[in-house]
């Protein structure tokens, strides 16, 4: 029986989602494997134990909810919560502080195994221009974009890009942060709110498209399941479409697709989890414009969402492996990355 640390929460502009992601995990969890050992994040960066939610209930990280005084965790001392010894840590923190490669650095540096990518693949995977120039380098066709540091650019790469674009921070998630704008009258309000989140935004082209998403397990080979997709009546699949309005998206667990178009979207995604190191589990999404039937790269999430709603694990279930049995699997390749690195002894002093 292995002690595993559910971590949700953190300074992120997505901290209720993973409060309702980290409770299906904590749910699904095999208990004849796994003794689950729920760990908050508050948004001023403190842990805690938190008592487990009502069934069907996201986590709360209320007073009510938090058990005993703060958890401080040591490099070079085993990590234990109550006096147990943690075994393996699942985050389920989106967003930035959690699935950037910062809380990732810090396990590594506790020592303890975790789900998902490295510190690498989650910095890299998170940050949106990265991505694409990694993708592009290895020939992967991505969305045409410019990336932008300062406000007073933008007008000038609005131009290169040309309207309607897109405006989206680099590194964000839940589409928190993104707007279609059509005009240069909305160009900078849309802008600023993209530079509330992250200091790198891009204005990216928009696309008449489809919005295709790939579940992918491994740490390669990877196993791609058959494309879903998402059909929203709003301009995109933005956060309120995500997770609050289920009533103007459809979700569709296998797209429908011509069988060389699905066989091309997910060697395409193979191939980016392959480029930008992605380990354990992931989403990688895709547009599919619909008058040239081009594929193209959105994005690769290395954390994606375990709500009631979201598509990683409605595609595990559609292809046969339950929600259960995916997070075993995970948990499963998380250990055996933890145990291929090399260790180093440390110098004696």
């Amino acid at each position: 029986m292995i002690n595993v640390m559910i971590l949700f929460g953190g300074n992120s502009p997505e901290h209720e989602v993973s409060l309702r992601s980290a409770a299906t995990v904590y749910s699904r969890l095999d208990r004849r494997l796994f003794r689950p050992v729920p760990v908050g994040i508050t948004r001023g960066g403190r842990f805690y134990r938190a008592l487990p939610p009502e069934d069907g209930a996201p986590f709360s990280l209320s007073e009510e909810s938090l058990a005993g005084e703060p958890l401080t965790f040591t490099p070079g001392e085993e990590v234990t919560v109550g006096g147990e010894r943690i075994g393996f840590v699942f985050p389920m923190t989106h967003g930035a502080f959690g699935e950037d490669g910062r809380l990732q650095g810090f396990l590594e540096m506790l020592g303890v195994p975790y789900a998902g990518c490295r510190t690498v693949g989650s910095a890299v995977c998170m940050d949106k221009d990265l991505t694409k120039r990694l993708c592009a380098a290895a020939g992967i066709p991505v969305v045409p974009s410019e990336t932008i540091r300062r406000a007073e650019e933008a007008s000038a790469a609005a131009a290169r890009i040309g309207f309607p674009l897109v405006v989206k921070p680099a590194n964000a998630g839940s589409s928190r942060g993104v707007a279609k704008v059509k005009t240069e009258a909305e160009l900078a309000a849309a802008v600023g709110d993209g530079f509330a989140f992250d200091s790198k935004v891009l204005l990216e082209r928009c696309l008449n498209a489809r919005e295709i998403e790939c579940a992918v397990i491994g740490s390669g080979p990877f196993t791609v399941f058959p494309p879903g997709e998402v059909v929203t009546s709003g301009e995109f699949y933005d956060y309120k479409s995500k997770y609050f309005d289920n009533g103007s998206t459809a979700i569709r667990m296998r797209a429908d697709l011509p069988p060389q178009t699905a066989e091309k979207i997910r060697a395409l995604a193979a191939e980016a989890a392959e480029r930008c190191e992605v380990r354990g589990f992931a989403r990688i999404d895709f547009f599919l414009e619909k008058e040239s039937g081009h594929v193209f790269l959105n994005e690769i999430n290395t954390l994606p969402g375990f709500t009631g709603g979201s598509l990683f694990p409605l595609m595990c279930e559609e292809n046969g492996l339950n929600v259960t049995d995916a997070l075993t699997e995970i948990i499963r390749l998380g250990l055996k990355e933890f145990e291929e690195r090399p260790k180093f002894e440390p110098a004696a002093e």
